[in-house]
């Protein structure tokens, strides 16, 4: 992928923020961005970039609904509930689209996988089976008909790839619909939870258009595309997992990983260049991935960490 093609992109996607503007200004109170709860006097509108909105239907004269057509898919979809949330999804519904409560939690660690299609699946009854056969106990929230949020709230900290494909296929084939999922970070279970789904939501609503090809997209590849298209959003501390600050803050741990990127994942040379023991070394590399759930056996998320490492404000080792 050129860093032309991105540089291009970064452009339509800022040409069409202001077109979203232009269109909250012109019809101020009759314009929507909250999906939650489609309503049925709005007609409802996905960008290219995958941001759904919605204006008033009466608003709207015959030329002005010809011109949107043309430029947004139109999307529909009854104002009805989507399906029947229970107890623990009803607390993660007010929680994450409401402004609500922080639910009650009884692990230390939780991840949400974003889930969108283009089109609605016949029966979303059906994916949600699907869902819900391969994450064990995961809760969905359906913002819409083709979007849901996945909480797994006793995830791994190594999430598996594999099987995250393996559901894609699944679905792709009993419902005649292409998902993509992307997958979130580690968190931390605490507060700013909703901040942490908000910025992982905008940083994939971002980058998903550039890499649609990966039906399977991780947050660790979508943000060396995000630090292209917004290079100055990336010192905002709520994009990253509290885990991962907390880890960084870890002077000792940070160096050992530091120097072990640096030998290329090769875990005897690292440790003759620390003057330590191998199983000593791989203990802490095994904790810095139970911590923060960043694979550094996996190249693309080792080169994250460390770029996390050097350039992630107050956290370079050697400074």
């Amino acid at each position: 992928m050129s860093q032309t093609f991105i540089s291009s992109y970064s452009r339509m996607l800022k040409e069409y923020t202001l077109m979203i503007e232009k269109l909250r200004k012109n019809y101020k109170d009759d314009f929507t961005t909250n999906i939650a709860a489609p309503h049925d006097a709005f007609i409802y509108f996905t960008s290219d970039a995958g941001e759904v909105f919605g204006i008033r239907r009466t608003r709207l004269s015959s030329a002005e609904l010809n011109l949107l057509t043309s430029l947004f898919e139109e999307q529909t979809w009854s104002s009805e509930p989507l399906i029947t949330m229970g107890t623990r999804e009803q607390e993660w519904h007010s929680y994450l689209l409401e402004g609500g409560e922080l639910p009650s939690f009884n692990s230390d660690t939780v991840r949400f996988y974003y889930y969108q299609t283009k089109q609605p699946a016949e029966d979303i009854y059906l994916v949600e089976e699907a869902i819900k056969a391969t994450l064990l106990h995961a809760l969905i929230i359906w913002k819409n008909p083709c979007s849901a949020i996945i909480i797994e709230e006793h995830p791994e900290p190594v999430f598996d790839h594999s099987t995250l494909i393996q559901l894609i296929e699944t679905i792709t084939s009993d419902f005649y619909i292409e998902p993509a999922i992307q997958a979130g970070q580690l968190h931390k279970y605490d507060p700013s939870l909703h901040f942490k789904v908000k910025s992982e939501t905008e940083i994939f609503r971002k980058t998903v258009p550039v890499l649609q090809q990966k039906r399977l997209l991780t947050f660790y590849e979508a943000l060396p595309v995000y630090a292209f298209i917004e290079p100055l959003q990336l010192n905002k501390k709520h994009f990253f997992s509290e885990l991962v600050s907390e880890s960084l803050n870890d002077q000792e741990l940070i160096t050992s990983i530091k120097v072990y990127l640096e030998s290329n994942l090769n875990v005897s040379m690292a440790a003759k260049k620390l003057y330590m023991h191998r199983n000593s070394l791989q203990y802490r590399i095994e904790k810095f991935i139970e911590k923060t759930g960043i694979d550094l056996k996996h190249y693309p998320q080792s080169v994250i960490a460390y770029l996390f490492i050097h350039y992630i404000p107050g956290h370079n080792p050697e400074n």
